[in-house]
């Protein structure tokens, strides 16, 4: 029963291991069941990691941290709370608005365990979790998670070692410094219970397995308390970016069918040009359902050859160029002399000289003559030469 408990206390858990600012993270996932899998060492969480977690918690060094118990004659929670930093004060030698103080489940009628933490170290972690797009809903101290056992625990961490000494002790040293500390607290090291390093595993693998206990113990209290809505928060942020999706995916396709009528009135200008040149130079014309192919069959006539070289090649010549330009409007064609002249409203004189300069790139040696320009309205009305005498 107590196992299964636990286990639904860590559904949908990540856990991190946070070591120091710019260090790498260690972190794993529990699924619904409340089950593991293998840890990952990365500067940066991947998205997936974070997605669907009931709660975000971060083991940090207990080094950082000062566990005690207190004696405090308070009635609620409340009361220790705001008693607790001027009761510790004193066993720290510094100044209460220096100090975090958070307390852990009580452990008596007036005895309260705390956890105590520099602010500005707190701040720090805090600051580079955000940085990392890490919001924490706890703060565990990483001895905490160090199981509790009728004797004292030790895990060795190379040239750390973690170390419970009780339910509401536990702490954090340099390796070298355990044999000292413990011979002051006259405790042995043979009377310890270790906890071995398992070949291909990270410290965080081992220490998850005792991380159900652990949560009793938070540093985020107070002001610091998170809302403990992490899941609701990613569904939310997730909800947003879908929403932005579609409408992206909309706009592009509003503007795909704008693009479309542009096109087909684009096309439909050039047809109505072609239409009006072939009416010009056969004066008396009515029906021109194909413009084109009636246009070159006059010029045939008119030219005395099959060269498609004269009106309908220099029509040929310029419609690409219109098409490319948005900008300017067709207004009339009209062909004679050997010459394709092509009225058109630019926006302004450099459009339309940009598409004279156009056309005379690629007119084969043809003339290419800006023949008036007017200011109107609409922008700039202008008349092209292209072919005709030299």
């Amino acid at each position: 029963m107590t196992v299964a408990i636990q286990r639904g206390e860590l559904a949908n858990l990540l856990l991190i291991r946070y070591v120091g600012a710019d260090a790498p993270l260690e972190f794993l996932r529990f699924d619904k069941d409340g089950r593991t899998g293998a840890s990952r060492r990365v500067y940066e969480l991947p998205a997936e990691a974070v997605l669907g977690a009931g709660s975000i918690d971060v083991l940090v060094p207990s080094e950082l941290v000062h566990s005690a118990t207190l004696e405090l004659a308070a009635k609620s929670r409340a009361q220790a709370e705001k008693a607790a930093p001027f009761a510790i004060e004193d066993q720290l030698a510094a100044n209460v608005d220096e100090i975090h103080v958070a307390l852990v489940e009580q452990g008596g009628p007036q005895r309260w365990p705390v956890l105590c933490m520099a602010r500005t170290a707190l701040d720090e972690i805090l600051e580079d979790l955000k940085l990392r797009g890490i919001t924490p809903n706890r703060l565990v101290p990483d001895a905490e998670c160090l199981p509790e056992a009728d004797a004292p625990c030790l895990f060795n961490l190379g040239g750390r070692s973690l170390v419970r000494l009780s339910r509401e002790r536990a702490f954090a040293c340099d390796s070298g410094q355990l044999p000292n500390l413990l011979e002051t607290g006259s405790a042995r090291l043979s009377e310890f219970n270790r906890i071995d390093w398992e070949p291909g595993k990270f410290a965080l693998d081992i220490l998850a397995r005792h991380y159900a206990r652990a949560r009793r113990a938070n540093l985020l209290t107070g002001r610091l308390r998170s809302s403990g809505k992490q899941e609701r928060t990613q569904r939310s942020w997730w909800r947003w970016l879908g929403i932005a999706a579609a409408s992206w995916l909309v706009v592009a396709m509003v503007a795909m069918g704008l693009e479309v009528i542009r096109g087909n009135n684009r096309l439909t200008a050039l047809n109505d040009g072609m239409v009006a040149a072939y009416r010009s130079a056969v004066p008396g014309a009515q029906n021109v359902p194909n413009p084109v192919a009636q246009m070159q069959s006059a010029l045939r006539v008119a030219e005395g050859s099959s060269s498609t070289e004269g009106g309908i090649g220099l029509l040929a010549l310029v419609a690409p160029h219109l098409a490319q330009r948005s900008q300017i409007v067709l207004k009339s064609v009209a062909y004679q002399n050997g010459a394709l002249e092509v009225l058109v409203i630019a926006p302004d004189i450099g459009q339309l000289d940009g598409l004279r300069e156009s056309l005379a790139a690629t007119a084969s040696g043809r003339k290419v003559e800006l023949v008036s320009a007017n200011s109107i309205d609409a922008g700039i009305e202008g008349r092209l030469r292209v072919g005709g005498a030299p």
